[in-house]
Parts: structure tokens; C-alpha cells; sequence
């Protein structure tokens, strides 16, 4: 009988803590048979200890409130908080309960007493006491166990009831919200949601498995590439990685189904993966408004290269003029230089939009890249006379790539140097080549790059190197620059050290020489 007890107590609906407190206490008094069962909860500074319930079986009532205190008790609570179980056959005179005799004991009759701790996350929660009426009695050990046993219920039931009381509060916090939540399983099927993930998977008409959503759905970046399904956040999160990325969902019967942010975090146990939790917030109005903008800078830019084009071709050609007076010289290499920064900005501009419109194409050729950068290297000369730039390359170094672009990226690297730099510093190109990679790299020898700034070198509109928050300055040129490699399937990064200056460089795949 007692395993059936115990086997109908752990099935209890333990959610409700009035209802299985007393579902313990009254199967504690059946199965021990005894006349008063009770649960009693230690106070946080130990002073006291609070009945919960008491259960009398004769009468079938049940109680709770009373307060015991350890300045009245403090031999019984001293035995208590030691932590074992109290085994008085004689309560009246057991020197851990004697002190109930007089006030509690004999007027209830009470001659036998056992208390069993009930632990709770590794913390003394309270007691669980079993009372015995009549002729005293020996407590036998399977007594006790058993006892135990119905203490490692109440503990259970604390456990269940904090569980349920954490998924009503998850539940109430995901269906307040307008975005779509998902939690799912370690095979990314979806095991809850709330109302708006509902609805989109409604609309969508997909299943919950991994498998139904890559058959019928596909995602794409704002470059408008397909991103494979390895690559998407909730895989990253089922790696243990927390992600977030803007992507395009689309379904690859219907099309087109809107611009999600999606950010998915992993949901650990024991420093493991048990499973995820996915939001998805639908930003499709955000990015077509950020694409809107885009469209308008890139029109606007491509109207202010003609005038620039027009003022560095006078600059220019007055440069060109014999005998030309020194400060009408200086005046011309000043406007040269500053139109030609003016064009670098539109340019990057102009880039930006078409890379935010995922517009940006290549046109490849085969090119030298130790020619090319030569040559860049000799533009760079004349503006900046007060600065020395020496040059080391290896020809041929081929590679297939869209010359204008490559240019555009050597400039801004070149560029950079040049504005990181002091007046009489010298500026290194150099170019190298092994079996599968043409590498270029522009080192300079001004200030290095803040550690805390370094992460977000190549982020679009960071603060310009070593510029306190505010300053203005626009850091789009690298950001650009590192796309234009990355669609060429290259690389690029930076070493930066004070006292050492900066060095960018960057690889593309090699062509072998005709």
C-alpha cells in the first residue's frame, strides 16, 4: 500500500500548493498511521517555523498558522537546523522535544514524535512532522525512510509548482508582445508559440519541422543572397551562439512574404543546449524605407559627381599652366585634393546605396594587381607631396576582378593611410603572391586604432579611428571596401598597435599568368 501511495502522490496535480500540501499530510497520517501530520516552513533568518497545514485524521480537518519560535524552542531548533531526523519514541522527555511537553504535548496527548527535514535546491525549506497519539512508540528505519520519502514529495511539488508558476509567466510575457515567438527543440521543430507565431505560420501553411520549413521557405540577405539554411540564426543558437540578422522570407512557391529581424538565443541547462528561443519581428516597412532613403542619396550623389568633376578638371588643368604663381598653385592642389576627397565620399555613397539595394555587380577582367596598385600609388603622389610612399610588388600578380572597384578600395586604403598619418611619415604598399592568394597590404606609421573601437572598423557610419562619440567624420569607404572583396571572395583585415602603426590588407584568389 505505502508504494501505491507514494506512486499516487509523485501523479498529483502538485500546480496548486494548498491542495498538495494536504494531499501529503493526509497520506503521511494513513501511511505512518498516525493521529497529526503537519509541513512547517522555516522563516529566512531560522527564527521560526510556520505551519502550512496540519492535517488531524480523526476529525479529517486540516489547520495552518501556527507559529513556533526558536527563542521558546531552542533545543528542538537547534536539532532541527543540524539537519537529521528527530526520532523522539518518548517526546516528553527526548531532550530535542521536551520543550512542547507542557504547552503542546500532553495537552494533545501527543507521546511520540518524528520530524523530517524537507529540502528544497540544496536549502533547508522546513519539516515534516509526524505525531503519534496514545502508548509511546518506537519509530522504526523503514518508518523513517518512508517519512523521507514523503519529504522529497513536498520538495517535488515546490519544484512543479515554480515550474508552472515560470511557464504562466513565460506565457503571459509572449503573448503581451507583437512579435512572433518560437521555442524549439534541438531538431528545430517548433514545440510552443505564441498567438502572432501562430498566425504566420497560418499564412505561411508550413509545418513545424526543420524539414517542412526548408522545403518550403528560403531566406535571402540585403544583398540579396540565398543564405543556406546552416547559416541562418537558430542554427547558430542551437551551436550554443546567440544571433541576429534582418532577412527576407520568402516562400518558394508564392514568393515574396516580408523583411523579418531574426534573433534566436539558446536555452541552456547545466552550461548545455536544451533547446532555443527564436523571435521574429517583421521590420519590412523599416526596410523599405531605409531602401527609399538609399535610393534618394544614391540619386542625389550621382548629381553632385558632375560640379566635382567639373572643379577638379579646372584644378587640374590650372595646374597644368607653366609658371603658375605659388599661392594660385597652392589654392589649385588644395581644391584638387579636396574635390578629389568630395568624389571619394560620393562615391562611397553611392556604393553604399547600391550595396543597401543589393545593386552593387561586378564586371571581372583578368588584372595585375602589382600594375594596378603601382599606378595608385603614383595618383597618390601629387596631392600628397609631404608624404613618402614606398611601393613593393611582384609581377605578374593576376587575379580576375572588376578593376574600377578594386581601384576604389585601393584608394580608400591609400586614402585612409595618408589622413592616419603625420606630414614626412612614410606609407608601404606592398604586393605578394603564393600558390592560391594575391595579397596587397598599406601600412602607416600615425596613431593606432583604440582597442575598444577595433571591432567595429568595418561597420557602416562608425566614428572615425581614435574619434571621441560624437565627432563627426563617416567610416562608409571601409565598410564599403570590405564588401567589394568579400564579393570577390577575398579577404580583408587590419593589424593595428600603438606605436606601430596600421596595416590593412587584403587577398584575392590568384589567376595563374597566360
Amino acid at each position: 500500500m505505502r508504494q501505491r501511495v507514494l506512486l499516487e502522490l509523485a501523479k498529483y496535480d502538485q500546480t496548486d500548493r494548498t491542495e498538495s500540501f494536504r494531499a501529503v499530510t493526509e497520506a503521511s497520517a494513513m501511511v505512518l498511521d498516525v493521529e497529526r501530520t503537519s509541513i512547517w516552513h522555516i522563516v529566512d533568518d531560522q527564527s521560526a517555523i510556520v505551519c502550512e497545514d496540519l492535517f488531524c485524521r480523526p476529525e479529517r480537518l486540516h489547520e495552518e498558522g501556527q507559529v513556533l519560535t526558536a527563542r521558546e524552542h531552542p533545543r528542538y531548533f537547534k536539532a532541527l537546523l543540524e539537519s537529521r531526523t528527530i526520532r523522539a519514541d518518548d517526546a516528553m522527555t527526548d531532550p530535542r522535544t521536551s520543550e512542547f511537553a507542557d504547552g503542546y504535548m500532553a495537552p494533545l496527548g501527543i507521546s511520540s514524535m518524528m520530524d523530517v527535514p524537507i529540502w528544497h535546491r540544496g536549502k533547508l525549506y522546513g519539516v515534516l512532522c509526524c505525531e503519534h497519539l496514545g502508548p509511546r512508540r518506537h519509530w522504526r528505519d523503514e518508518e523513517a525512510e518512508l517519512a523521507g520519502n514523503l519529504a522529497d514529495i513536498v520538495s517535488g511539488g515546490m519544484d512543479a509548482r515554480e515550474r508552472f508558476r515560470a511557464e504562466r509567466r513565460w506565457t503571459m510575457l509572449v503573448e503581451s508582445v507583437s512579435e512572433a515567438v518560437f521555442v524549439l527543440d534541438l531538431e528545430l521543430t517548433i514545440r510552443q508559440m505564441n498567438e502572432p507565431g501562430r498566425r504566420l505560420m497560418e499564412h505561411l501553411d508550413v509545418g513545424l519541422t526543420n524539414e517542412d520549413r526548408r522545403r518550403e521557405l528560403e531566406f535571402r540577405d540585403q544583398l540579396g543572397r540565398i543564405v543556406p539554411p546552416e547559416q541562418l540564426p537558430i542554427q547558430h543558437a542551437a551551436r550554443g551562439e546567440e544571433a541576429t540578422e534582418i532577412l527576407e522570407m520568402r516562400h518558394k512557391q508564392y514568393g515574396h512574404v516580408g523583411w523579418f529581424r531574426l534573433h534566436a538565443k539558446p536555452i541552456l541547462e547545466g552550461g548545455q543546449v536544451q533547446s532555443l528561443v527564436a523571435v521574429m519581428s517583421d521590420v519590412t516597412k523599416e526596410v523599405r524605407f531605409e531602401r527609399l532613403k538609399s535610393e534618394f542619396l544614391a540619386a542625389l550623389a550621382h548629381e553632385l559627381k558632375t560640379p566635382l568633376a567639373i572643379a577638379r578638371g579646372n584644378a587640374q588643368l590650372m595646374l597644368e599652366q607653366p609658371d603658375l604663381p605659388t599661392p594660385i598653385a597652392a589654392a589649385m592642389v588644395a581644391t584638387e585634393r579636396a574635390t578629389t576627397r568630395t568624389d571619394q565620399l560620393v562615391q562611397d555613397t553611392i556604393d553604399m546605396s547600391a550595396l543597401t539595394l543589393g545593386r552593387l555587380s561586378l564586371t571581372r577582367e583578368r588584372v595585375d594587381l602589382g600594375s594596378l596598385v603601382g599606378s595608385m600609388v603614383e595618383r597618390m603622389r601629387r596631392p600628397f607631396p609631404d608624404r613618402t610612399f614606398r611601393t613593393t610588388t611582384v609581377v605578374p600578380a593576376m587575379v580576375m576582378a572588376d578593376v574600377i572597384r578594386i581601384e576604389q578600395v585601393l584608394r580608400r586604403l591609400l586614402d585612409r593611410a595618408v589622413r592616419n598619418s603625420p606630414p614626412g611619415s612614410e606609407i608601404e604598399t606592398t604586393v605578394s603572391v603564393d600558390k592560391a592568394y594575391v595579397t596587397v597590404s598599406v601600412r602607416d606609421h600615425g596613431r593606432a586604432i583604440p582597442a575598444d573601437q577595433q571591432a567595429e572598423v568595418f561597420d557602416a557610419f562608425a566614428r572615425p579611428d581614435g574619434a571621441p562619440a560624437g565627432c563627426g567624420g563617416l567610416r562608409i569607404g571601409l565598410h564599403v571596401a570590405r564588401e567589394v572583396i568579400l564579393l570577390h571572395g577575398g579577404e580583408i583585415w587590419f593589424e593595428s598597435e600603438e606605436g606601430h602603426g596600421t596595416m590593412f590588407a587584403f587577398k584575392l584568389p590568384r589567376e595563374e599568368p597566360s
